[in-house]
């Protein structure tokens, strides 16, 4: 939980849209450029104690003589990236996703592999001996780390409220769990600085005035004015009105939202006209809200969250329902559009779950849109270089800015650059400025259709998955899924094994993103009081559930498959389904 240690209930979370601030807003953006540099001195205080952990493990290294492990590894990796180069050119020479290698290659290959692994397991072994005599003075590194994170705490007392400061170290302390996590499998993971970009949240923690207990506010409390959190009542007609322009009317709200204390230790407030389109629940304790500003293109979008916990007697009662349903999370391309998941029931009824054509070609316009920003990008490069080279009189600092031209991949430092020159111009200028201008006024209008089409079909996507998800919890009692971890499965494959489809696997990921369609259903399923049951993932797309026989096939590049040993044919992910069922069934079995 997000404000402290675990207690009973679960907690939910409501999101609200909002206009701009009517005031405030400079404050709000102030805490969010606070929060940045907080997150980027703690990451400075990060790095710099990284940097000697690093010197330990040398010397640690080389007392073990790990020397040789580790130029052994890079060794035998440099070959099988070299390996893995020549099958790219051989898939760019031929333009198909599969080509026919030969058995030396992939002989090759996967003796390179099995060496790696054998050294890595070797080196993981010696290295832990190595720590073990290091084992101390790495635990007074990790104690001058945690003084060092209180400095940087106390620095900005000052300027951050305390919500706000312990929200960022929370985050700090989750990011450097993670970090920690893909070094130990080998992965080179470095946490980075962010750069402030106008985005961000501001937070407040909320409890009942002249209370010492536990955080949080009854949600009736939340309609009364208070010194941290409040905003104006909203009448029940505004979601039970079966006029819809009476509910749009009515649900508008303002809230007062506190961003900070001045120096006479005065509140600050942030008002923020808000859209509460439906109620908090009844029961519930509001134990924080927080204001977001992201950004949609060039402008800023604000919504209110307001992290509310419920407690068992505000908790649905588990449902009458008995139905058990499983579903098996995996995409491919059918003909009405991409399909995301099957369902199947325990009494036969079954289903999909699809991301309609004229989404997934929405999705393609993003790549055709940003194709297009690149290749105007590339075109003004070109133009600003030929001018660089034949104009005369520049002046220096519009040489250095352009020195590494050719380089640049963003489009907005030539935003950035162009805005600088406009109140810098000089003669013979005023020919490319013009075009420069144009350009711009195309990049801009491009950026803005780009970014807001993304928004609009990220949205649409999430309310497909919601609906089926809500549909799921109101019919069936137990909801079953596959326990596995969904980073394997959308990490782009190795040459050796294809490129699963003309659609690049980081992209095919983007739009279906298989995540958010398990956290809708685990979330409705909360909500609604239906059982959540994970079995084991292992061979349920590969096992033939009609005899059992397990069979090794290319699952990426076939949806129906026929068993070799009973010749029966089935979808893969209805076959998968079934499997989880059986073993869902054979688990209750075995408990009862």
């Amino acid at each position: 939980m997000p404000f402290g240690l675990k207690s009973e209930g679960v907690v939910r979370v409501y999101e609200y849209g909002c206009l701009a601030p009517v005031s405030g807003e400079e404050a709000i953006v102030g805490v969010l450029r606070a929060r940045s540099d907080l997150w980027n001195k703690l990451i400075e205080t990060e790095r710099e104690l990284d940097r000697k952990r690093r010197e330990v493990y040398a010397r640690a290294s080389e007392l073990a003589s790990l020397g040789v492990l580790e130029k052994e590894i890079e060794f035998v990796s440099n070959l099988i990236g070299s390996l893995r180069e020549e099958i790219k050119r051989e898939r760019k020479l031929h333009r198909q996703g599969s080509v026919a290698l030969s058995a030396r290659m992939l002989e090759d290959l996967n003796r390179f592999k099995g060496c790696l692994a054998r050294l890595k397991a070797q080196y993981k072994e010696a290295r832990k001996g190595a720590l073990d005599g290091v084992r101390e003075e790495l635990e007074q590194l990790e104690e001058e780390r945690r003084q060092a994170v209180q400095r940087v705490d106390d620095e900005f007392k000052r300027v951050l409220w305390w919500p706000n400061r312990d929200e960022e170290r929370v985050e700090y302390e989750n990011a450097r769990k993670r970090l920690v996590r893909s070094r130990s499998e080998g992965q080179k993971a470095e946490l980075r600085f962010h750069r402030f970009d106008g985005t961000g949240k501001a937070t407040v923690r909320l409890r009942e005035r002249g209370s010492a207990g536990p955080w949080g506010m009854p949600v009736g409390n939340i309609f009364i004015p208070n010194s941290v959190c409040w905003m104006r009542p909203v009448p029940p007609e505004a979601w039970t009105s079966p006029v819809r322009a009476e509910r749009r009317r009515k649900a508008r709200t303002v809230l007062h939202f506190r961003v900070g204390t001045d120096a006479d230790g005065n509140p600050v407030w942030a008002v923020l006209p808000m859209v509460m389109h439906r109620p908090l629940p009844e029961g519930g304790v509001v134990r924080q809200v927080s204001v977001v500003r992201e950004r949609v293109g060039r402008h800023f979008r604000y919504k209110a969250v307001f992290t509310v916990q419920l407690f068992p007697n505000a908790i649905k009662e588990e449902p009458l329902l008995d139905g058990v349903v499983a579903v098996d999370v995996g995409w491919r391309r059918v003909e009405s559009g991409i399909r995301v998941a099957v369902w199947l029931d325990d009494h036969g009824n079954h289903g999909e779950v699809i991301i309609p054509d004229r989404l997934y070609r929405e999705f393609l316009r993003l790549k055709e849109l940003q194709s297009l920003r690149d290749t105007h990008f590339n075109e003004a490069k070109k133009i600003l270089v030929e001018f660089l080279k034949k104009a005369q009189g520049m002046p220096e600092w519009l040489l250095e800015e352009c020195r590494s031209l050719k380089e640049w991949r963003s489009p907005g430092r030539l935003v950035s650059l162009l805005g600088r020159w406009k109140k810098n111009c000089f003669p013979g200028d005023k020919g490319i400025l013009n075009w420069l201008s144009d350009w711009q006024q195309r990049e801009d209008h491009l950026y803005d259709w780009q970014s807001h089409l993304r928004d609009q079909i990220l949205r649409h996507r999430r309310e497909i998955y919601r609906i089926f998800a809500s549909q799921l919890a109101d019919k069936y009692g137990v909801v079953v899924l596959e326990d596995f971890d969904l980073r394997k499965v959308v990490k782009t494959p190795p040459p050796e094994e294809g490129t699963q489809g003309s659609i690049p696997p980081d992209y095919q990921r983007f739009i279906v993103a298989p995540s958010e369609l398990r956290l809708c259903i685990v979330n409705a399923c909360a909500r609604e009081g239906v059982s959540v049951s994970l079995q084991p993932a292992a061979f349920t797309t590969l096992r033939c559930h009609a005899c059992g026989y397990v069979e090794k096939f290319d699952a990426a590049r076939e949806i129906w498959h026929r068993c070799p040993k009973c010749g029966e044919l089935w979808d893969q992910d209805y076959n998968a389904c079934v499997n989880l069922l059986e073993r869902y069934f054979s688990k209750e079995s075995a408990d009862s």
